[in-house]
């Protein structure tokens, strides 16, 4: 036992041993935090296109379906859809109908950008004209060229096709609800 106390062989190989293995630990740990922040973004693209692609297709069919004359204050009500979204942090934007980076219309299309990637433009029909609403009196009429939504929360808001008897033509609005 006291050839055991009096071994000194280890005194200098141990605290080596032990930076060795928290430089190695500091590594791994290191490398698999950057590893799943890296993959933050394209699950949130595939989310975001997912719904994109589910949006689309109402907007479709709505878009066949009947649309309130924004002229007639008792026209009967166009066809509607409730939309929730819930897009992550790491998304820059969704919009409907606009290109918020030049602000140019994009009427028949939704772009987003996840951040780290290039824009991605998901075309619809061209019968489709997207635009915001706008609230007139009681009812919702055509606003302006489109809705930007922002990254990092979650919106609920509605499309609404209606058709202006003087342009002669059908849109598709987008409005929050309709207290606002």
């Amino acid at each position: 036992m006291r050839q055991f106390l009096k071994d000194e062989n280890g005194i200098e190989e141990m605290p080596l041993k032990i930076v060795a293995y928290v430089i190695l630990t500091a590594v791994i740990v290191a490398i698999v935090s950057i590893g799943l922040y890296n993959t933050e973004a394209p699950m949130a693209e595939s989310s975001v296109e997912k719904r994109i692609g589910e949006i689309s297709a109402s907007l479709e069919v709505l878009n066949q379906g009947a649309a309130r004359n924004i002229l007639e204050a008792s026209s009967s009500d166009g066809g509607m859809r409730t939309v929730s979204i819930n897009l992550p942090a790491s998304v820059e934007y969704v919009s409907f109908g606009i290109d918020p980076e030049s602000n140019a219309s994009e009427s028949s299309a939704i772009l987003y950008k996840v951040r780290g990637s290039a824009k991605r433009r998901f075309p619809l029909s061209d019968g489709i004209a997207l635009r915001e609403g706008e609230k007139n009196g009681e009812r919702w009429g055509i606003g302006s060229e489109g809705l930007v939504l922002r990254g990092g929360a979650n919106y609920e808001f509605a499309f609404e096709a209606v058709y202006d008897g003087v342009a002669g033509k059908r849109y598709i609005i987008s409005h929050y609800n309709d207290s606002e």
